[in-house]
């Protein structure tokens, strides 16, 4: 199960996205919830991009703009909130004269015509809008003892039409139309939160605008009523990130999706934090593919991220002097992801020295280039005194640079006998080399 709840609903499908990518491609169960119908614009702009960047011929993956997906729940360009009480009722009949232009690219139906005309016990239509906005009005109006909670109920699946198993003969496609079964809403303290519940939903070419035309939805409901819009919730029963259904767009190319709709947002999203831990285990885990036999040898990893290493340093040349040696500056010349690369050998050292920060300082550790190229360690007295305590010697370097972290892998060998003097001073030489 992946439960996901951010503040604005392109937040909730970006991490969404990224968590079913994660999880192989599917998952059963993910809920995701943000907060009213805030989005941001940008992030809508890739998906389209990507999705219209399709080849023409696909056959299975539709190349539907976000926005018309939304539509099919519900056109916001035909509600006008200046009708006030009225606006429902005039967006019902503008929506019912289209249908059957509408109908031509969705021969299986439209979900919002399913709750402005579904088929009552006579086979009259009866608007599902019109009667769920009238119970909230009567919620919302104090001088009513309206005060239910849960009897805001709009159903999409029709058992008798859509169930193929009951209807063998009717339609073979057990995937068709609907995928969305059911919307309940909850109203609480003058807050009416949405939820709605999908038997499938495909995260790229569909999950975003169910997004947005719920959002919209249920916006509308409570402008109708006179209430606020809370958290908006989308349970998929099944989710699809469609790794191989894309006509060419494999996992490689979702995933670069993925991260192209984070980095637009802003830097203190928790999509941009998700991201980055990601990458960072990543990272990690290729960072130490090395086999090493840790009973001779002590290994110190550290990752940063280089954004934040430059959101923290802001080019403070006062901070910077407690942290580098002068060579150190010099060799980088400003490059703050080689900087960021040399503080997270600083720190990898330190813990292969066992000793972190405690006892010691950054500047007890310099990294040096070698006339190779090769980034090797000088380290302090202080320093080579506490590798001698350690029984520690040979230490080595190796620095990366992924996903946006630079990654530093320090490692020393460990020496068993009791060293002397002599040992001790021989020692100190190959630490400081």
């Amino acid at each position: 199960m992946i439960s996901i709840f951010r503040r604005t609903l392109s937040e909730a499908w970006i991490d969404t996205f990224g968590a079913v990518l994660d999880a192989g491609g599917s998952a059963v169960n993910a809920i995701t919830s943000w907060h009213a119908d805030d989005e941001v614009p940008a992030v809508r702009q890739i998906l389209d991009d990507f999705i219209a960047s399709r080849p023409e011929s696909s056959k299975h993956w539709s190349r539907w703009p976000i926005v018309t997906v939304a539509n099919t729940i519900f056109a916001t360009e035909l509600y006008d909130e200046e009708s006030g009480t009225n606006a429902l009722e005039e967006f019902s009949d503008l929506y019912l004269e289209g249908f059957e232009f509408a109908r031509l690219a969705s021969p299986g139906g439209e979900y919002c015509h399913r709750m402005v005309a579904w088929p009552g016990p006579q086979g009259e239509p009866v608007n599902q809008l019109l009667e769920v906005a009238s119970k909230l009005r009567r919620y919302a109006d104090p001088d009513l003892s309206y005060r239910y909670s849960s009897t805001y109920e709009v159903a999409i699946e029709d058992p008798v039409l859509d169930l193929r198993t009951q209807l063998p003969g009717r339609n073979g496609d057990p995937y068709g139309f609907p995928c969305l079964s059911h919307i309940s809403l909850t109203a609480q303290d003058g807050t009416v939160h949405l939820t709605a519940l999908y038997r499938n939903q495909h995260l790229v070419k569909k999950a975003y605008g169910n997004y947005l035309g719920l959002a919209r939805l249920g916006r509308a409901l409570c402008h109708h009523a006179g209430l606020k819009l809370g958290t908006v919730t989308v349970v998929a029963t099944h989710a699809d990130a469609e790794i191989g259904t894309a006509n060419g767009f494999g996992r490689a190319e979702l995933h670069s999706l993925h991260r192209r709709a984070v980095n637009v947002l802003p830097v203190d999203s928790p999509c941009q934090r998700t991201l980055m831990a990601a990458q960072l285990a990543t990272a990690t885990i290729a960072a130490s593919e090395t086999t090493v036999d840790l009973r001779t040898t002590a290994v110190g990893v550290d990752a940063v991220s280089v954004a934040e290493f430059e959101a923290d340093i802001q080019g403070d040349r006062f901070v910077l002097e407690t942290i580098f040696a002068e060579s150190e500056l010099a060799d980088c010349g400003g490059d703050n992801e080689r900087l960021a690369a040399r503080f997270a050998a600083k720190e990898a050292a330190l813990k292969a020295l066992g000793t972190g920060v405690r006892g010691l300082e950054m500047l007890d550790v310099v990294v040096c280039t070698s006339a190779s190229g090769a980034p090797t360690l000088h380290l302090s007295d202080a320093a080579l005194e506490c590798a001698v305590r350690s029984g520690l010697r040979g230490f080595e370097c190796s620095l990366t640079h992924e996903e946006g972290f630079a990654i530093a892998v320090v490692t020393a060998s460990r020496y068993a006998s009791v060293v002397g003097k002599r040992g001790a001073a021989a020692t100190a030489a190959q630490v400081s080399a």
